[in-house]
């Protein structure tokens, strides 16, 4: 891996992680602890997601390999069972979709303010 991507990856995770506490802290406070945990689930499986995303592309991408491809579906299939547990309960659903999304805001400021640069 580059030293730009690398130093990218470990800013987005440290902000992830930073902002994910802060939140699911406040979300405790106000709402409750489930809502909150399903919160940091969310953003702390975007955040695994991501790092295996760099770490596959960056080694198998240049080879032109089937192994992105099966790492995509793994990917893919490993964030879809880890909702499962909250399929029936929208509010934790919610909680754990806006904390996978959250990663994405995240990794938008990194990138935006040069900061993995």
């Amino acid at each position: 891996m580059n030293k730009e991507m690398n130093k990218l990856r470990s800013k987005v995770t440290k902000y992830d992680m930073i902002c994910g506490l802060f939140m699911s802290l406040l979300i405790g406070t106000v709402l409750n602890r489930k809502i909150a945990i399903a919160f940091l689930l969310g953003i702390s499986i975007a955040a695994v997601n991501y790092i295996v995303s760099v770490y596959a592309i960056s080694k198998w991408l240049e080879r032109k390999s089937y192994r992105v491809l099966i790492t995509t579906t793994l990917r893919i299939f490993f964030v879809t069972i880890c909702a499962v547990p909250f399929i029936y309960n929208f509010e934790l659903i919610a909680a754990y979709l806006i904390g996978f999304t959250s990663h994405f805001i995240v990794l938008g400021y990194c990138i935006i303010s040069k900061e993995g640069k």
